[in-house]
């Protein structure tokens, strides 16, 4: 029996790896003029067009709770004659179906909820979770930022009883606004916080109309402004509080739902709330949803009264004076509601007093949809793509997310085969502490993972031509090698399932090469079977150490299981191991960041840097790791109100501005991103 690791065999071949094994998988669900999930569709009826060219769909598979949909595609293509049959198999791939709970997350943004509001949600969850929801369906609800019972599973009653202790939303921000002098809402008071002078006005005009009695006398119209002024700085700062809390748990979910297989819904219940100074951090978490198969649909709990003008919060109605059209007259409110849910190929619902029609129908196509795989012709070049796909067959609906990030080698830096949810080697700002989102009893009331979510690593088949290269077989084992071929060739035609069993059989033969175990863990990673990818890389680390892409994606395995300790473990044996070179060291400052632990990952990038000073990724991560301390160092001082908290942190700032110029000068892919921190650095 041979062992992996063995030692080369100077006459043996490499197989040949297929440049097709980037795959993109894109969620589409259907549905007909009645909101019915549409079931008999092939590959032919769907056209994908990326950056305006088409791309023929290589794979398809219908995932489904329902049995009756799965049962009713058993010996889907193969009917008719048989030469029909192969006919069929030669232009179009054949339509899988698979089996599997829906998951479901309900969230309450309590900061952003009127009491109606919530009494709309909460109405229509209810009464979900009593008549509609499935033995089998995993679901949680996320209240402001607490899970309630701390996990997603089946437990419906329970979900319920937890419902009961649910304190309801912070109405405090809408009496501010409604004491006088009155705001109408948070884009109002961004407006007048930033000294826009036409809203500043009108405001005033308003105040006086409202009650005369306080613009009376001399300077009393100056009073009235500068009381405006002050609470309109004040809603602005709290509005972009609360702002942030509701992003960060939005993108806890799209983060740590990623850990369960297939598609995952979660439904947004909230009044919106005002994201122009957030606009990117809302592009990154609608990115990550879609790297993790997380789709979003919200819903407007402001029911048909939208208008800040015409609702009366606490028995306070705002008085209108004539030609006052507010800032809200474009509805500011909705843009991160409708953008959150479109762009991950969710629906968007307003004007809507009973939200539980709305909510069954999510819910109904949450249950039933396609799995559509494409070759892009375009290589991972980090930047981002659109994405539409179309339904040839007429009268039907599809919805699917609108694009992803294709994640280039360079722009991950250390991890040139990992996901960039995961061991990236690019700094960015530490995600929030996750709320905890376990399977519950998943294993049990949910089936096997499925291909329903294929997530193929960027330069797989480079990494595993390599380590072919590094530690071929040896010895005369054609059966393991027969296996090894069929399932790599399965795996890049996107057939996940067929080629785990291939590649699993060939590693069980134990004369596989270590690259048969690398490229299994490539196929259990794409299926979610995060547990088992880990073990056959571990193999695979044990069997060629000197191997360095195996280190990254290894701890992105574990970072997939949410075994940070563990992930940080292999990038530091990672970069003691290769002190010297950039890519393990850029991946373990970069984890450090995602921890928080920021004094550490300053001194790794300057170390680098000091001794690589070519590299421009490490120029780009210190100066991001000094802009978030610098930031956290000012947040702090805030906090404790410190009359000098301007310049606190400002050598952080100034180091962090040097760091981006000099990248700047050397060059790489993220030019904007160091150009936009610097604008926001540089104010002095």
């Amino acid at each position: 029996m041979l062992a992996l690791g063995t030692t080369p065999h100077a006459q043996q071949a490499p197989p040949a790896f297929r440049s097709s094994a980037t795959v993109i998988a894109v969620d589409a669900a259907v549905i007909d003029k009645n909101g019915a999930p549409v079931t008999d569709l092939t590959a032919a009826d769907f056209q994908i067009i990326e950056d305006g060219r088409a791309h023929d769909v290589q794979t398809i598979y219908l995932v489904s709770a329902d049995p009756a949909f799965v049962r009713a595609g058993a010996g889907a293509g193969t009917a008719g004659t048989a030469d029909a049959a192969a006919a069929s198999a030669a232009t179009t791939p054949p339509v899988r179906r698979e089996l599997r709970s829906r998951v479901v997350v309900f969230y309450f943004d309590l900061a952003h909820l009127s009491a109606d509001g919530y009494k709309r949600s909460r109405s229509a969850v209810e009464g979900f979770l009593k008549d509609a929801t499935g033995s089998a369906d995993l679901v949680g609800v996320l209240a402001g930022t607490t899970m309630l019972n701390k996990k997603i599973d089946s437990d419906k009653a329970g979900l319920l009883k937890a419902m009961n202790g649910i304190k309801g939303p912070n109405l405090s921000r809408f009496g501010d606004m409604r004491s006088f002098p009155r705001i109408l809402d948070e884009a109002e008071a961004t407006a007048i916080a930033r000294g826009n002078e036409e809203t500043i006005v009108r405001a005033t005009l308003r105040a006086c109309a409202e009650q005369p009695e306080e613009c009376q006398g001399k300077g009393g119209n100056e009073v009235v402004r500068k009381q405006i002024e002050a609470k309109g700085g004040e809603i602005a700062s709290e509005a972009l509080r609360d702002a942030q809390s509701t992003l960060a748990a939005v993108q806890t979910l799209a983060n740590g739902l990623g850990r369960l297989p297939g598609s995952k819904n979660v439904i947004v219940f909230s009044d919106g709330f005002f994201t122009v100074e957030l606009g990117d951090r809302l592009k990154d978490i609608v990115t990550l949803a879609a790297r993790n198969g997380v789709r979003f649909s919200t819903m407007d709990t402001r029911g048909l009264s939208r208008d800040p003008r015409t609702q009366n919060f606490m028995a306070a109605q705002p008085f209108v004076t004539a030609g006052d059209l507010s800032s809200v007259s474009s509805d500011t409110s909705a843009d991160v509601l409708s953008s959150l849910a479109w762009d991950t190929g969710g629906e968007m619902f307003m004007n809507r007093n009973d939200l539980r029609p709305s909510l069954d129908r999510v819910m109904q196509s949450a249950g039933t949809y396609y799995v559509l795989g494409y070759a892009p012709t375009r290589t991972m070049d980090g930047k981002y793509h659109e994405v539409t796909v179309n339904v040839l067959r007429p009268g039907v609906t599809v919805r699917a997310r609108r694009g992803y990030i294709a994640t280039a080698p360079a722009a991950a830096g250390a991890a040139a085969a990992s996901t960039a949810s995961g061991a990236s080697g690019v700094a960015t700002a530490p995600p929030p502490p996750e709320t905890s989102l376990s399977a519950g009893n998943a294993a049990d009331a949910a089936p096997a993972p499925t291909p329903a979510a294929p997530r193929f690593r960027p330069n797989s088949d480079k990494n595993v031509a390599e380590l072919t290269r590094v530690a071929p077989a040896v010895g005369d084992a054609t059966a393991a090698k027969a296996l090894a071929d069929a399932g790599w060739d399965a795996y890049a035609l996107g057939d996940l399932v067929v080629a785990r069993e291939k590649l699993s059989a060939a590693v069980a033969t134990g004369q596989a090469a270590p690259w048969v175990s690398y490229a299994l863990g490539f196929a259990q990673y794409a299926l979610g079977q995060f547990d088992a990818a880990a073990q056959s890389w571990t193999r695979v680390r044990t069997a060629v150490p000197q191997f360095m892409p195996v280190y990254f994606d290894l701890a992105d395995a574990f970072i997939s299981l949410g075994r940070g300790t563990d992930a940080l473990g292999i990038l530091r044996d990672a970069a003691k191991r290769w002190p010297t070179e950039p890519e393990p060291q850029n991946a373990l400052g970069t984890q450090l960041v995602r921890r928080g632990a920021l004094d550490e990952a300053i001194d790794i990038f300057t170390a680098l840097t000091t001794a690589r000073p070519a590299d421009s990724l490490g120029f780009f991560n210190l100066g991001r790791a000094h802009q978030l301390r610098y930031l956290k160092l000012q947040q702090n001082a805030a906090a404790a109100r410190i009359p000098t908290a301007a310049s606190i942190g400002d050598d952080d700032r100034q180091k962090a501005i040097a760091a981006f110029r000099k990248y700047l000068t050397l060059g790489g892919p993220f030019e904007k991103d160091a150009k936009d921190a610097i604008a926001t650095l540089d104010w002095k």
